[in-house]
């Protein structure tokens, strides 16, 4: 009876030692579980700031292109005019210091929010898992008081039916009786006691690896976060230092194309000026010669010595030839002449003053026989234009 009461016991604690074996390996998998969804979302984080990152280098290089395709359309508009250039080129710089700066404190607020809404969320992070955790401990605590329970009761079964063995065992010795149970009693209380023990031990071991867990956890956002803002003040320094070139760049051609609109202003003066001395000179030489100062044509016509044509002459100066027409039709010769007054003024301003007028002036003349309008020509010297007409 005693060597079954032995067996019983060994499968009791054997099994026990099982239930807690699987306990263990479902705590261990449970917290391998959670070490690898923390891995991955550590990762999507590095995933998420990269990607940020990247957004904010492509919106910065766009703007930046922006801004320089909106300067070289202005550049472009500049070349109008020299006193535009200098004011809008003063505009311009005043304005780009006032975006730059606008820019600077759009940027570090964004990255301020960014910042704040990081640790939030590392924060939020951080106490899910330590609510996971403590949940988790309290599940452990509860399977553990559970598993006590059911000890204490098994052990409570076993000494009711112990007593009831020994009270079915009168032929055995007192003394003996008494030191078996004594000696049953003892092992299962260090069975108990050291299953307390290994329980708490494994408990406070959990504990602290999660702690030191937690404060590398820390660490390293910390040092992310550090590294993330070292980055985002050395990439706005380049793109500032980029900005400065350009600008320097952009402004020093300003100057230079500035000088060369200066030599190109002075060489037009110059062309202007003689453009007016010459119309000057021109309107001198018409208020002079006797031509421009006439009312008629006063043509006169002959007739050749062959007397097979009439000819026509008429004194005109040689720069207006161009301008003396002749038709002739049946008996009667028609002579035209369009004289032109073109007078150009340049205002202090910079404007220019046109003034365009014309003149015309027709003279008809007949003759005794019919003329071939088809066979008239014309020729040119000592001042006198002279026609050809020949008769029908």
């Amino acid at each position: 009876m005693s060597v079954s009461n032995e067996m019983s016991k060994t499968r009791i604690i054997s099994n026990n030692r099982k239930e807690i074996k699987n306990l263990r390996e479902e705590q261990q998998n449970h917290l391998d579980k959670m070490e690898n969804q923390h891995d991955k979302f550590k990762s999507q984080v590095r995933l998420n700031n990269a990607q940020e990152l990247s957004s904010i280098r492509n919106e910065h290089d766009r703007r930046l292109a922006d801004k320089m395709h909106s300067n070289e359309k202005t550049f472009e508009k500049l070349q109008g005019s020299l006193d535009q250039v200098k004011q809008l080129t003063e505009a311009e710089k005043e304005q780009l210091t006032i975006e730059l700066q606008n820019k600077k404190e759009f940027d570090k607020s964004n990255f301020e929010m960014q910042m704040k809404d990081r640790k939030l969320q590392q924060s939020l992070s951080m106490t899910d898992m330590d609510h996971e955790a403590k949940v988790e401990f309290d599940r452990l605590n509860t399977e553990i008081e559970a598993k006590r329970t059911e000890l204490n009761q098994i052990k409570t079964y076993e000494l009711a039916r112990i007593k009831q063995e020994g009270l079915h065992q009168k032929e055995m010795d007192k003394n003996t009786y008494v030191k078996e149970r004594s000696l049953t009693k003892d092992k299962f209380y260090n069975a108990l006691e050291n299953l307390k023990s290994h329980q708490r031990n494994q408990i406070v071991t959990k504990e602290r690896q999660h702690k030191n867990t937690l404060d590398i956890r820390d660490k390293q956002y910390l040092s992310e976060s550090e590294s993330l803002k070292e980055d985002y003040i050395k990439k706005q320094k380049d793109i500032n230092d980029k900005f400065q070139n350009k600008y320097a760049t952009t402004f020093e051609q300003n100057n230079k194309l500035m000088g060369r609109l200066l030599g190109k202003k002075e060489k037009l003066i110059d062309q202007v000026k003689g453009m007016i001395t010459t119309e000057a000179k021109k309107e001198l030489a018409k208020k002079d010669d006797s031509f421009y100062q006439m009312t008629d044509l006063k043509p006169v016509v002959t007739e050749s010595p062959e007397r097979d044509a009439y000819i026509l002459k008429v004194e005109v100066p040689e720069h207006e030839v161009k301008q003396v027409k002749l038709t002739a039709f049946d008996r009667e010769i028609r002579l035209s002449l369009d004289r032109n007054f073109d007078h150009k003024r340049v205002d202090d301003d910079g404007s220019k003053d046109t003034l365009k007028r014309t003149e015309s002036y027709m003279t008809k003349l007949g003759v005794d026989d019919i003329v071939n309008s088809k066979k008239i020509t014309k020729s040119y010297a000592d001042g006198q234009l002279q026609f050809k007409i020949e008769k029908a």
